[in-house]
């Protein structure tokens, strides 16, 4: 399977990159970092399962290193640790494109 993630990280002049580990079954599959002022960016993972089946759970998890605040960097009274927005997140078959 393939899973494609478009995605921006949460940055500031203060807080200029960041690191964020994305992760199935536990295991490390994508590291993703992001620079201030960087654009929206799509990744795709190919990844094995092994499911013959067609419902397949997935443990998914975003791992964010260092996230921050909009508070603690001053930006605004927002206290909520961040450290990207995912816009979308798209499982298929490799080589099948996501349709929105």
């Amino acid at each position: 399977l393939e899973i494609e993630i478009e995605w921006m990280g949460f940055s500031s002049r203060s807080h200029p990159s960041g690191e964020v580990g994305l992760y199935l079954f536990g295991n490390l599959i994508k590291r993703l970092e992001y620079r201030h002022g960087m654009p929206p960016k799509v990744n795709r993972v190919t990844f094995a399962t092994n499911s013959d089946s067609q419902n397949v759970v997935l443990p998914f998890t975003v791992g964010i290193k260092d996230p921050k605040s909009p508070r603690s960097l001053g930006l605004s009274d927002d206290a909520r640790e961040l450290g990207i927005a995912v816009r979308r997140l798209c499982i298929t078959m490799p080589g099948i494109a996501c349709t929105d």
